[in-house]
């Protein structure tokens, strides 16, 4: 609905779209928001084990791999929950920290998105993940942020922020191009496209019910119409 807050649920299933529209393969690997809570919760799950739980359905092999999105939330003293995304860019050797909603605790956020890349490097440290002997361990160590340019800011009340990070997901994988356009069209764009999309195992179901839906209206109102019509 417009105005809501997106739930953490919404961004999983987008996660769960653009990894089965991409593939593994295509080397962008979109992590579902409980990957952050994994790592920086207060009772932190073994590494190990998030590696086996998300091994060929959200993490494929390292050699491909170009770049990771990874959804967190924060809770702010006001009780609103904030989102904000983390951009692991192997290729270009830089985090991204795209936020709508930069404060003085940037530095935090930042410090977070560096807790996460550790917690990624000891979950990849199973050489499973390497095709090659020849392939270092995935490392983030030399990695710098990447200076973001005239991303639009939302109001500190605004619930709209994991709208954004779900629109950088979907719209800004493979580009650098991150001041983009949210709005409630975004809303309707992407609960379209999370129902109709090929990933949804059902979604062949909802076309056919939505068709049959839409030809029982056509015919009551042509019933009304010849009802009225005899009248």
């Amino acid at each position: 609905m417009p105005g809501n807050a997106i739930h953490l649920n919404v961004l999983t299933m987008v996660a769960d779209m653009m990894t089965k529209e991409l593939g593994l393969k295509s080397g962008y690997w979109f992590l579902p928001p409980y990957f952050a809570t994994y790592a920086l919760g207060l009772t932190k799950t073994n590494p190990k084990y998030v590696a086996v739980e998300f091994n060929n359905i959200f993490t494929g092999k390292i050699n491909c791999l170009k770049r990771v999105f990874i959804p967190v939330c924060e809770y702010l003293e006001d009780g609103h929950d904030h989102w904000y995304l983390v951009v692991v860019d192997r290729l270009a050797g830089e985090f991204i920290l795209l936020d709508p909603l930069p404060t003085e605790k940037q530095f935090k956020r930042k410090r977070n998105a560096r807790e996460l890349a550790i917690y990624l490097e000891k979950m990849l440290e199973d050489r499973y993940y390497y095709e090659f002997e020849t392939t270092p361990n995935f490392t983030t160590e030399d990695f710098l942020f990447k200076k973001t340019e005239c991303l639009l800011k939302i109001d500190i009340e605004s619930n709209d922020s994991g709208l954004w990070v779900a629109s950088w997901m979907i719209g800004c994988y493979d580009d650098d191009d991150f001041d983009i356009k949210v709005d409630d069209g975004s809303r309707m764009k992407i609960a379209v496209s999370l129902v109709l999309k090929n990933h949804n195992i059902i979604n062949q179901t909802i076309k056919n019910k939505a068709i049959e839906n839409l030809e029982q209206q056509d015919e009551d109102h042509d019933f009304c119409c010849n009802y009225a019509y005899q009248s």
